[in-house]
């Protein structure tokens, strides 16, 4: 059985990952991202919820929530983590921005890779589903992170990021925000309309 879930695991994730190609562009990166993991918190609190009480269907309940969190995150965050990433950097630092970004994401996974199996094991902490609390909890300040510093990068040339960063819009109003570049842009557009 567990192979068979395996298989849907893989499957729904990259289902997930087909939808967000089209909704990373409808919705927007900061919508996606925001919105998304608050979603992806509610999951890991039932699955949570479902794996205190214990019984064949509550935990057979906590199995299905997993596999609707793989197909969350695979439509959400797992899908805008590298894009916003890659357009927030400025210009000149991109390449050192994402070789941090990645070093501190790949550090994590290596410290969760080893701290996973004694929260799980019956012989540790014997936490089972029960993680979705821990995973939970932490996706608090991480949606308070996004809210108050994620951009919408949406449709935004570099130039416009820039400009944005540069002025040090808040990030909440990256989406509405007119850039001197889209000004200008508009202004040569009516120039060459009236000739």
């Amino acid at each position: 059985m567990s192979f068979k879930l395996q298989i849907i695991q893989q499957v729904l994730s990259m289902f997930g990952n087909v939808i967000s190609w089209y909704l990373v562009d409808k919705l927007g990166r900061r919508s996606l991202t925001l919105y998304g993991t608050i979603g992806l918190t509610v999951v890991l609190w039932i699955m949570g919820g479902l794996a205190v009480g214990g019984s064949v269907a509550e935990l057979k309940g906590c199995i299905a929530m997993i596999l609707v969190y793989c197909w969350g995150y695979n439509v959400s965050i797992g899908a805008t983590a590298y894009t916003c990433l890659t357009e927030t950097a400025a210009a000149r630092l991109r390449v050192k921005t994402i070789a941090i970004g990645l070093a501190i994401s790949n550090s994590f996974s290596l410290m969760w890779a080893f701290v996973l199996p004694y929260m799980f094991n019956p012989d540790q902490a014997n936490m089972g589903g029960k993680v979705g609390f821990v995973f939970g909890g932490l996706c608090v300040p991480s949606i308070l992170f996004l809210w108050y510093f994620q951009p919408e990068t949406k449709g935004r040339s570099y130039e416009e990021l820039d400009e944005m960063f540069m002025k040090k819009v808040p990030a909440r109003q990256f989406g509405g925000y007119v850039t001197d570049a889209q000004t200008q842009s508009r202004q040569v557009t009516g120039a060459m309309e009236k000739s």
